[in-house]
């Protein structure tokens, strides 16, 4: 049906990438979520996290970046939930669903967006910190989490494109051959209306 399609070698492989992508975007997205070493501090601080900031001897709450938090951990979760069904399509091939891979692609590529908006804010939050001195190392995790969520979405898309889902056209009952059978006729005479008794 389709001449362009790749092998069946190629499809798993695909599949095989962006399961592997999200999974540990999804890895480092949690470590950057729950490390509180994104910046290195001066002062009264050592270093300062999305919740929190520890000195020498006092750690103190981080209350702002709601809108970082919220979106980061909301992408989390969409994330978790589309790996686990990208595993699924790695097992057992959802090629018969109309656009899967597509909208996988597409659910990833906006998951990303939103997780380059969190990060965006957090990062511009932090990096213009008065006591800021320089990153650490889960704000970096959480900037390849976010690349690592593109490019499993762009992936995804991609493998759509070029291996599109078998549709199964559906059956055709305006024509009639002359190889139809006939309906069937019923040659029991149908009971009578009323009866007589005399």
């Amino acid at each position: 049906m389709f001449t362009n399609r790749p092998s069946s070698d190629v499809s798993f492989k695909l599949r095989l990438l962006v399961v592997v992508m999200l999974s540990f975007s999804n890895l480092f997205l949690l470590i950057a979520l729950i490390s509180d070493h994104w910046i290195n501090t001066r002062g009264d601080f050592s270093y300062l996290g999305l919740w929190k900031g520890c000195g020498d001897t006092i750690c103190y709450s981080q209350t702002g970046l709601g809108y970082s938090k919220g979106a980061l951990i909301t992408c989390f979760i969409f994330s978790v939930v589309v790996n686990v069904i990208t595993g699924l399509h790695y097992k057992y091939d959802f090629s018969d669903i109309s656009n899967f891979k597509r909208i996988v692609g597409r659910v990833m590529l906006v998951v990303g967006l939103f997780e380059i908006y969190g990060m965006t804010h957090a990062t511009i939050h932090m990096v213009l910190f008065y006591y800021f001195v320089s990153v650490s190392w889960a704000l970096v995790l959480g900037w390849i989490a976010t690349v690592l969520a593109v490019i499993a979405g762009g992936v995804s898309y991609y493998h759509g494109r070029i291996e599109p889902e078998i549709t199964i056209p559906p059956p055709d009952f305006t024509t009639k051959t002359d190889t139809d059978p006939a309906p069937a006729i019923s040659t029991i005479d149908p009971p009578p209306y009323s009866v007589s008794v005399s």
